[in-house]
């Protein structure tokens, strides 16, 4: 295969150390340029080629590290005032701020709201999408940005939350469509001649094979050989590999094989909801069944991960200024999104597959397989029978909530943004939670000195001290549900307790003690491992009810609790 360097004559991206592969010879008139280093040259030749900032590059690493400082990370943002600008749009939304609270008006605080992995996906989505409105193929461009920002939300979605292999599976599939992109954004006329030939729902192999006519080269090769000349890590430039779809999907035995696993499921289903397929379509169920073992699908992932993709992408278009319904391919989500059959809600995470944990780079390089997690999956949410309705809440009691939440969140924010005592925190998080969503009993539980279990440790309401100290979940007990979300790092809402299918996965103290008819699990993850977990109950079936807007505010208060753990733990 051909060795992919980038020309001498181009001067490296900006905030990037020169390429270290060998420059290629000067072409003489027996040798011809090939037709890639024709296309670096002619797009990196233009102004508006787009280079990683060193803005977007230090925030990048300081949201993937666990010691990062959040007056360090403001600082990084504020240096990019497109960055800046979107993250404070966003933290100022419905999603994230209910009517009548105080805007979002720092950086500071607009982190805090959003959590590290929102940050992070925006500012690597500012590299390609900067100009949506001002280039000549806006349109395609903003169709691009929606596809692209769904297949970040479906690789993530896939693996457990907060992981490092997570976020770059997230990566990978955004940046998987980056040939199309660059062709779009800099390469006008072919751009057009590629467009005339495109069928309306041609395969990806076979836009490579018109890309190859026209330009000499597949959209695939090209976007590799752009993200080698950003200086994308090996593990990205795998990720962005498609896979053999004639195949079933290779296991995830290493780092970089979960990583392209996931991301290749991805691009897979955005090609599925792309060409108009019905979600009960043959192609949906293969393609479920080709990936069920690799990342441990559950039976009937696709309408959550599809439901959760398109909030996750809808917000972020807010950010970006764009409407994500003006868009084909937005078009084609909402569709399949109000096609698909109806189902009781759970607004739990997936629970799926553990992801392999990043070798050491020699264990790596040899090829040895990286340690698996294994946890099988927890299919509460499709198999749990219908909970008892419970009193619907009234639009002003609903108002209320969201108000009591936000109110909590920015205190909490301020106190973060501050010198802070880290029980404070975590009693301040508590006492709003129980207070807004009127509950029994709320109760933080954090990782013992051995890592063995999560034991109680603070709690507000009806929780005495002897019940406190009985809430102990046991991280290596396969049987044990409450165990299972917590080493998935899966926020889990159970409408009803006493259900055939998860009464006899509780732990025998959480039946004899706690006798909850409905709980909520909202695991503390730090670089995907437990550190903790907040849990609420109500006594009644169905008694916990948290809308849309409300469970936003209620995770963004859990990331307050995992950035205090994580300032409060570093050096």
């Amino acid at each position: 295969m051909r060795a992919q360097s980038t020309p001498s004559e181009l001067p490296p991206p900006v905030g990037l150390p020169a390429p270290t592969a060998e420059a290629a010879p000067a072409p003489s008139d027996a040798d011809e340029i090939h037709p890639l280093d024709r296309l670096l040259a002619q797009m990196q030749g233009g102004s508006d080629f787009p280079a990683l900032s060193q803005a977007i590059q230090e925030v990048s690493c300081l949201t993937a590290s666990d010691r990062e400082n959040i007056g360090r990370l403001s600082g990084a943002v504020m240096q990019d005032f497109a960055l800046s600008q979107r993250l404070l749009r966003l933290a100022n939304s419905s999603a994230y701020r209910p009517a009548g609270q105080e805007p979002v008006s720092t950086v500071s605080r607009a982190l805090m709201v959003l959590g590290l992995d929102t940050v992070r996906t925006i500012a690597v989505s500012l590299l390609l999408f900067e100009n949506l409105r001002s280039v000549p193929r806006a349109t395609p461009l903003r169709d691009e940005f929606a596809r692209s920002t769904v297949a970040c939300s479906i690789a993530r979605s896939v693996l457990t939350p907060g992981t490092r292999v997570c976020e770059e599976a997230g990566l990978a599939a955004m940046f998987h469509r980056l040939g199309q992109v660059m062709v779009l954004h800099h390469l006008p006329q072919p751009a057009a001649e590629l467009q005339a030939l495109a069928a309306p729902n041609q395969t990806h192999v076979q836009a490579d094979r018109h890309a190859r006519r026209v330009l000499g080269v597949s959209y695939e090769e090209l976007g590799h050989a752009v993200a080698q000349s950003w200086g994308f890590p090996d593990v990205l430039l795998q990720g962005l590999r498609r896979l053999d779809t004639h195949s079933p999907a290779p296991r995830c035995t290493t780092y970089e094989s979960t990583v392209r696993v996931a991301a290749g499921f991805a691009a897979e289903l955005c090609d599925l909801i792309a060409s108009g397929a019905a979600h009960n379509s043959p192609g949906f169920e293969q393609l479920s069944r080709r990936y069920a073992t690799s990342l441990e699908l559950k039976d009937g992932a696709l309408p959550e991960l599809l439901m959760l993709a398109r909030k996750r992408t809808e917000q972020l278009g807010q950010a970006m200024g764009m409407e994500v319904s003006s868009t084909p391919f937005g078009r084609q989500m909402l569709d399949l999104e109000n096609r698909k059959p109806s189902k009781p809600a759970d607004h739990g995470a997936l629970l799926t597959a553990t992801p392999p944990s990043r070798t050491e780079p020699a264990a790596r390089d040899a090829g040895a397989p990286a340690r698996t997690g294994a946890a099988a999956a927890v299919p509460v949410a499709a198999a749990a029978p219908a909970a008892p309705a419970a009193r619907a809440l009234e639009p002003h009691e609903i108002d209320l909530r969201r108000n009591s939440l936000a109110s909590g969140l920015a205190a909490l924010s301020e106190n973060l943004a501050g010198r802070f005592i880290l029980n404070d925190i975590l009693r301040g998080a508590l006492d709003t939670l129980h207070g807004s969503l009127q509950c029994r009993r709320v109760l933080f539980a954090i990782r013992d000195a051995q890592g063995e279990a999560l034991n109680g440790r603070f709690g507000a309401g009806d929780i005495e001290n002897d019940r406190l100290r009985l809430f102990r979940i046991v991280l290596e007990d396969d049987g044990d549900l409450l165990s299972a979300a917590a080493r998935k790092g899966a926020d889990l809402l159970i409408s009803d307790a006493g259900a055939g299918n998860v009464a006899g996965r509780l732990p025998a103290w959480h039946r004899q003690h706690y006798s909850a008819g409905s709980f909520l699990l909202l695991p503390v993850m730090i670089q995907g491992v437990p550190k903790g977990m907040i849990y609420a109950d109500c006594a009644e079936t169905g008694g916990l009810q948290i809308e849309d807007a409300a469970l936003a505010l209620v995770r963004a208060i859990r990331n307050q609790v995992v950035m205090a753990l994580r300032q409060s733990i570093a050096p």
